[in-house]
């Protein structure tokens, strides 16, 4: 069996992660803009 703090580790982990994912996008459609503008 995995101890606790393992399973918890992961969570936050994989939690972090998903929170990296969600907040790359936003500053890329700036700079893809600025492409489709020129």
């Amino acid at each position: 069996m995995h101890h606790p703090l393992l399973i918890l580790g992961l969570t936050l982990t994989s939690a972090l992660t998903a929170a990296l994912v969600s907040v790359r996008p936003n500053p890329s459609p700036g700079p893809q803009q600025r492409h489709q503008a020129e």
